[in-house]
């Protein structure tokens, strides 16, 4: 089964095509790596997963369940950080997850025992009583995957969540996200970080320009790229760069113009 499906889905903003006719399937239990340049439509698909916008066209399923913009109770198996996240800064961290966990009706108790156990895995529990606003960004991108957390997603789906967030913070969330894999879980991330991806992930697709050009599982990527280049430790990104960057050549330069 897969924990994502997508199909023919398009969507413009004013007069620029920002997904053209995407199809996208997301096994369950994977670690999906949804990669592009700045502007290729990413985040476009990522506000589609989470019921964010609507579609120009195009059907969403989610673990066999067709989606409707009416729908809300299939985001009990969703977790999300987006890349600006919605906080409410005069809240402590410790209130922030109490407050998302009411709005997924869990029980207080619940809240507070999972509440304790995401901080521990954060590492903030010398920050849990502090003002969100206080935080750092890397320390802002933890609380929301805390967040995300709370309610125990089968899905989770995060939009840069390495933006911002010190070489600590990053190893920390990398192997929080790699155990919640093997827990069976489904993570679906998008970043710049290249080099994350390639190692993180079991399944790449990069989208350039609003359309899919890859979608594959990184060992088949992985053997491919090494008959091609023996020595490429780089190969992944090489690969993505001969697929999404202008040629060098074609782009005028007025510092080298007579």
């Amino acid at each position: 089964m897969n924990a994502i499906e997508i199909r023919e889905f398009s969507k413009s903003y004013k007069t620029n095509r920002a997904v053209d006719h995407l199809d996208l399937q997301v096994p369950c239990g994977s670690f999906f790596g949804f990669v592009g340049p700045n502007g290729a439509g990413k985040s476009t698909v990522v506000h589609f997963i989470a019921g964010l916008l609507r579609p120009d066209r195009g059907e969403l399923e989610l673990f066999g369940d067709k989606i409707t913009p009416e729908q809300t109770g299939y985001k009990q198996r969703l977790g999300f950080v987006l890349e600006k996240p919605f906080y409410v800064e005069r809240l402590t961290a410790r209130e922030y997850l109490c407050f998302v966990g009411r709005m997924y009706r869990l029980e207080t108790a619940v809240i507070e025992k999972r509440s304790d156990e995401l901080f521990r895995l954060f590492e903030l529990e010398k920050d849990q009583h502090k003002w969100i606003e206080t935080h750092s960004t890397g320390m802002k991108k933890k609380i929301s995957l805390a967040a995300a957390l709370i309610h125990d997603p089968d899905l989770l789906v995060l939009d840069e969540p390495f933006d911002g967030v010190d070489a600590v913070a990053a190893v920390r969330i990398r192997e929080n996200l790699q155990r919640l894999v093997k827990r069976g879980k489904t993570v679906f991330l998008t970043s710049n970080h290249l080099d994350l991806v390639a190692r993180l992930c079991d399944r790449v697709a990069i989208i350039n320009r609003g359309k899919l050009i890859v979608c594959t599982e990184m060992a088949t990527l992985e053997r491919q790229l090494q008959r091609d280049d023996h020595s490429s430790d780089l190969g992944f990104e090489r690969y993505f760069l001969s697929l999404v960057e202008t040629p060098a050549h074609s782009i005028p330069l007025s510092w080298n113009t007579p």
